[in-house]
């Protein structure tokens, strides 16, 4: 049972739960003295934030710009904002290692190309920067290089061979000199019949042959064949 004039005051309903505190107790004679009421200077608002001197009363309608400001710089201005003429320069940008060398070194040396094109890409991402390029370029110069050395040595081919092998076919035979001996008018008269054999001739038969000659009037002649280059003889008599 509370005795009369002790109840405790009800607490408002805020909406919020304070936080548990111990239980007090305070003994008769030990309360807090109550501080006088305090004055608010004048420059004070009642919030406790300093009053504006010579604020005037505000409204929600149109804000008013005040009179003296002035907007800050904006780097649309001719003069940049911050006392630049022109643009700021920040200095060259870092481009890294040049892809040129790998493409000469991949034509002339073929896929060992992919020696210098590994050393750039590496060196560009130590800078920080992609690699790739140096790759492409490597595999861009392999095929042309590709094309341009089948295009070199077929060229090469088609001039030699028709050189080698009319270095290296026969021009002539004895067999061939007898027929040419029989079938070419002779001011000796007509021949019907020739033998030849080699006196000094090269492998393929240009040099020197001595044939014996057979005429239709029953004489026989010797002679001497010399068998140039071009496959063209001249035939002298013997004594």
């Amino acid at each position: 049972m509370t005795a009369p004039g002790t109840e405790p005051t009800p607490a408002v309903d805020s909406g919020l739960t304070p936080a548990a505190s111990p239980p007090f107790h305070v003994e008769p004679g030990s309360e807090a003295p109550v501080s006088p009421a305090i004055t608010l200077p004048p420059s004070v608002s009642p919030a406790g934030v300093p009053a504006m001197a010579g604020a005037e009363a505000w409204s929600r309608g149109a804000a008013s710009i005040p009179t003296g400001y002035s907007p800050p710089p904006s780097f649309d201005s001719p003069g940049y904002g911050y006392g630049y003429s022109a643009a700021p320069v920040w200095g060259p940008a870092i481009t890294g290692p040049k892809a040129w060398p790998v493409a000469v070194f991949t034509v002339l040396f073929g896929i060992f190309g992919a020696i210098s094109a590994a050393r750039r890409s590496g060196d560009a991402r130590a800078l920080g920067l992609p690699g790739g390029r140096y790759w492409g370029v490597f595999a861009g110069a392999l095929v042309a290089s590709f094309a341009v050395w089948t295009l070199v040595l077929g060229i090469v081919i088609a001039i030699t061979v028709p050189l080698y092998l009319s270095a290296t076919s026969t021009v002539m035979t004895t067999s061939a000199l007898e027929q040419a001996l029989v079938s070419t008018p002779s001011a000796d008269g007509s021949v019907v019949e020739a033998t030849c054999v080699e006196s000094a001739v090269d492998p393929v038969g240009v040099g020197t042959y001595e044939c014996l000659a057979h005429f239709d009037n029953g004489t026989d002649l010797s002679y001497r064949v010399t068998v140039s280059s071009d496959g063209s003889w001249a035939a002298s008599a013997i004594d």
